[in-house]
């Protein structure tokens, strides 16, 4: 199994175009993910609208509170959890 995570990327040191090109997931037809795991601060998003025409599945990261918990049973399949949610 292969998974592609991704996020926005604005705290990493790299050129902007990189941070596009991830942030979008315009390389996956390259790394051919069997599912993506995306940050939940940014869903949804038209990268996931692609990535789910072509039926992969999507965790949301980092689940930690209830909003997150709701938030992501709205736009992804399953679901990374840091922490307990009480």
């Amino acid at each position: 199994m292969r998974g592609q995570l991704s996020g926005d990327f604005k705290n990493d040191n790299m050129p902007v175009y990189k941070k596009i090109i991830l942030r979008n997931l315009l390389m996956n037809w390259v790394s051919n993910p069997h599912f993506v795991a995306y940050d939940i601060n940014l869903l949804p998003c038209l990268a996931i609208s692609r990535v789910r025409k072509k039926n992969i599945p999507i965790l949301a990261w980092t689940i930690d509170s209830e909003e997150k918990k709701e938030k992501a049973s709205k736009y992804s399949d399953n679901i990374i959890f840091e922490g307990e949610l009480t």
